[in-house]
């Protein structure tokens, strides 16, 4: 998750050391949301936090369309369906908002379906990157 973007040091570290430095420090957001009818966030990481701007007890929890506008929603939760049947989509580009509502764009995101260690499906993730103000 991230290798490419990882500090050297920390990419030859133990597992433990990577995902506390995905958690922490990376300059990507990751995020991932539960199977309900209507996900909520399970789990953000601290780039996430920034670029969404709800503090981390906030994030989790609330329902996962929230990070889009209402108009996009429709188009957002297609886009889902589609990860939930090929299982992962790449270069994914977007416009998201944040606590406030000021859209922001998401970049080269990645997402994918969360399994667990039985092979079901418990949610579906993201790593995106920031990609700038909507003009």
């Amino acid at each position: 998750l991230g290798a490419d973007s990882c500090p050297a040091e920390v990419a030859r570290g133990d597992r433990a050391a990577r995902l506390a430095w995905v958690d922490a420090s990376a300059p990507f957001g990751v995020l991932a949301h539960d199977t309900e009818s209507d996900p909520k966030f399970v789990y953000v990481n601290n780039a996430a936090v920034a670029m969404f701007g709800y503090g981390r007890d906030e994030f989790l929890g609330l329902p996962s369309r929230l990070s889009a506008a209402p108009d996009r929603r429709a188009a957002r939760a297609a886009f889902l369906e589609s990860v939930r049947a090929r299982g992962i989509a790449t270069g994914y580009a977007d416009v998201r908002v944040d606590r406030s509502g000021r859209p922001f764009r998401i970049r080269d995101g990645v997402v994918w379906q969360v399994l667990d260690g039985r092979g079901s499906v418990i949610g579906q993730a993201a790593l995106i990157w920031p990609g700038g103000e909507v003009d």
